[in-house]
């Protein structure tokens, strides 16, 4: 039973809880941003890594903003609790 059937249309897991605080920085290395609608200013913070003073703003902004928009249409969205996931929101669901 997927844990967010009511929540999501889809959800997969784009990184794990175990890179703990450099989460932000390695979806910056990982990840096209520009895809994802990323300033060239916020990619370059979250490169810096966690010593940069604006990290942790950054990575707020940008989990709060970003949105991805697949083949199909689909927007998929990031929503963090431990592991950083990609989400695809149901219409009515506000998360």
């Amino acid at each position: 039973m997927d844990l967010f059937e009511n929540e999501t249309l889809k959800c997969e897991c784009m990184l794990d809880s175990s890179r703990g605080i450099y989460i932000p920085q390695n979806f910056a290395e990982c990840y096209d941003m520009k895809q994802w609608g990323i300033s060239k200013e916020d990619e370059e913070i979250l490169l810096e890594g966690p010593d940069n003073e604006e990290y942790w703003e950054t990575w707020d902004h940008v989990t709060q903003n970003a949105q991805y928009v697949d083949l199909d249409g689909l927007i998929w969205h990031l929503w963090q609790d431990g592991d950083l996931f990609g989400v695809v929101w149901n219409e009515d669901f506000e998360g």
